[in-house]
């Protein structure tokens, strides 16, 4: 199994327009999309590419993935921003956030920056910090946040639910919602001696978004 890390830290002069406080479409942790049960699980709306559930089984799969990949990492984060995390009014959002989990880590190690995890299915937000919020929101579609509003985004594993087609609008939304000179961060893994010509093109297709935005991407 090969990790692969990406940081993209975003030009300054990228955009102008003034920092603003993020909309909120739904500020509830209650999904609005329908569920369906098969095999006695709990999955989001047919028609959603996300195939895996969203019941508390698979909400204690993706605890212990965070764990496994935190000790893989080394800590919750490759990109230079413990400075940044340690400042008053930090903004950061976890895309495709699941459990929760980095989000709740993040939140407790680093109490003055605000941490938003979002998801088409959020988790449920009992037992949180204070810094730290879910909220529902569908990375093909338009966040419910406005341009420039975060300093460092993150994403791991998101590639679990992206067609290799959808990568350059997801990597461009992405981007809209990070404030210039602001950190991307996604985190992918390749497995070895599997045959995929869909994952291989996918993997590539993020590079080729990635590079555009001066991207560095580790081997």
């Amino acid at each position: 199994m090969e990790l692969q890390n990406s940081r993209i830290q975003r030009d300054q002069s990228h955009h102008n327009n003034d920092r603003s406080e993020a909309t909120r479409n739904n500020l509830s942790n209650e999904s609005t999309l329908e569920s369906y049960f098969e095999d006695g699980r709990r999955y989001t709306a047919e028609n959603q590419t996300y195939f895996l559930p969203n019941d508390d089984k698979e909400y204690n799969r993706l605890n212990l993935q965070h764990s496994i990949m935190k000790t893989i990492w080394q800590g919750n984060f490759s990109a230079p921003v413990k400075l940044l995390l340690d400042q008053e009014g930090t903004k950061v959002l976890d895309v495709g956030t699941g459990s929760g989990s980095w989000v709740i880590d993040m939140a407790a190690d680093y109490p003055k920056a605000k941490f938003t995890g979002v998801d088409i299915s959020p988790p449920p937000s009992n037992n949180i910090p204070k810094n730290a919020e879910f909220l529902e929101g569908n990375v093909f579609e338009r966040l419910p946040f406005e341009d420039n509003t975060f300093d460092y985004v993150f994403q791991r594993l998101l590639y679990v639910g992206v067609p290799a087609v959808k990568w350059p609008s997801v990597v461009n939304e992405l981007v809209r919602v990070l404030k210039p000179g602001g950190y991307l961060e996604p985190k992918l893994i390749t497995i070895l001696n599997v045959s995929s010509n869909e994952y291989d093109d996918m993997v590539q297709t993020v590079g080729k978004e990635l590079a555009e935005f001066e991207a560095y991407y580790p081997h």
